[in-house]
């Protein structure tokens, strides 16, 4: 049964009753776990977002678990831009949850009228989602779902973060299993797609990147006919740069868009950075650059070009403030024809001295051969395993790949993590997760069609 049908399926059997203390009026949209419903509280009028799990997920229980934790996770926030919790709770077998209703729109609406957003709107938006997911962040939650279908803008122009379904609790104990994706394809860090256990708050700026650069562009940064091909272009591509899509994108209104600022193109460029160690810090370092662009701008300042943090100082500028000179030699002193002979004690002395020497010269040529013959052992052992792992991976069975992940790339990768071939093997794990997402993909597929 479809996303559709399930919805108002859903819509006959509970618009007009009542859940808790909340009436519900009618369908607001539905969500990966149930469907959201309008609803106005008896006694105080006030509207809300009833969000009711569905059947077949309340039937499964880490998918329940999920939805339970949104509740709990929305209990614990006050933020002005994240919808606010309401209540929890479960009524004659319907488990649900009530938050803030919010009159506006998703910023997947708002783009599905505008081609593209001017760039002071976006960094407008971003500025608010940082604020956002800070206070999350502060919280030990990960979103992990950031896309503009999860953010509601009210009639006030106040974003509203929503939809904390996947959201991780990273004190509380993982609700998915080792290796598994969760998330929205078009958006995924490299991490995500990996299935890696270390998913921090730097997944969340990832994500950010993305959706900053569909809005000012009316495209994902990746693109394809699959979610595959979108994941292929998260791990391999490098992001383009915001400004080379914007140009005579039309508004509404047959206006011409702003030139998109380099410091904008350069700060989304490094929220997509491929590795988490080469995004900002903290969502409140973005949401701090977005109000100095905002500001410069404001007062016609030249925006700079490079993101200012983590700029490594030169030599020179290190030792600017110090007045260095080199030290000076002291003359050796030397032997005149007057000088009397060596004495024999200074005889013995250097012959012994001499003999030391050879003694050790041969001790560091023994170390010197060792050191070479060790290092040719294990030069061979990385050749060794990167040439069997290069057989397998050039079968067409996808049988030899998972051998040669395991038998060969494995124990290079953990014996020799300085190994000369990281680049090739991290290719060949990408084309390894790649095809079995696709499986993946296949098998929800067939599943899906089942139900």
């Amino acid at each position: 049964m479809d996303g559709e049908k399930r919805a108002e399926k859903h819509g006959r059997d509970l618009v007009g009753q009542k859940l808790g203390s909340f009436l519900i009026e009618g369908i607001l949209g539905e969500g990966a776990m149930g469907v959201v419903y309008r609803s106005k509280h008896e006694k105080t009028g006030k509207l809300a977002a009833v969000k009711v799990i569905s059947g077949e997920v309340a039937t499964k229980s880490k998918a329940y678990e999920r939805f339970e934790r949104e509740g709990k996770i929305l209990q614990q926030f006050r933020h002005p831009n994240i919808v606010q919790w309401f209540a929890l709770g479960r009524y004659q077998g319907t488990s649900y949850f009530a938050m803030e209703y919010i009159a506006g729109k998703t910023l997947e609406q708002v783009l599905a009228e505008h081609p593209a957003l001017p760039w002071p709107d976006v960094v407008n938006f971003g500025i608010q989602v940082s604020e956002a997911l800070e206070y999350a962040h502060e919280h030990g939650v990960v979103h992990r779902d950031l896309k503009p279908s999860n953010m509601m803008i009210n009639e006030k122009g106040v974003l509203k973060l929503t939809d904390f379904g996947i959201a991780k609790d990273l004190d509380a104990t993982a609700l998915t299993a080792t290796g598994r994706t969760l998330g929205t394809a078009g958006y995924m860090a490299p991490e995500q797609i990996r299935g890696d256990s270390e998913i921090s708050h730097k997944t969340d700026l990832y994500q950010l990147g993305c959706v900053m650069f569909q809005l000012l562009t009316g495209r994902l940064p990746f693109e394809g006919t699959s979610a595959v091909a979108m994941m292929h272009g998260h791990l391999k591509v490098e992001p383009p740069v915001p400004s080379q899509y914007f140009k005579d994108i039309p508004l509404a209104l047959g206006t011409q868009l702003p030139e998109i600022p380099p410091s904008v193109d350069n700060l989304v460029l490094k929220l997509m950075s491929k590795e988490a160690k080469d995004r900002p810090a903290h969502a409140s370092t973005v949401a701090e650059r977005l109000r100095e662009i905002l500001e410069k701008t404001k007062q016609g300042e030249a925006i700079p070009k490079k993101w200012p943090h983590e700029r490594l100082a030169s030599v020179g500028e290190s030792l600017g403030s110090f007045d260095v000179k080199p030290a000076a030699s002291k003359p050796k002193a030397r032997r005149t024809l007057r000088e009397a002979p060596p004495t024999t004690h200074e005889t013995y002395a250097g012959n012994t001295r001499r003999l030391l020497e050879t003694f050790g010269l041969a001790a560091v040529l023994v170390l010197i051969v060792g050191g070479f013959l060790f290092n040719l052992y294990r030069t061979s052992r990385k050749e060794y395993l990167f040439e069997q792992a290069k057989i397998l991976m050039d079968s067409k069975d996808r049988h030899d790949w998972t051998r040669a992940r395991t038998e060969y790339l494995d124990p290079l990768d953990a014996k020799y993590p300085d190994n000369p071939y990281k680049e090739q093997t991290r290719d060949w794990r990408d084309q390894l997760l790649l095809e079995e997402a696709e499986g993946r993909a296949k098998f929800l597929q067939v599943e899906g069609s089942r139900i």
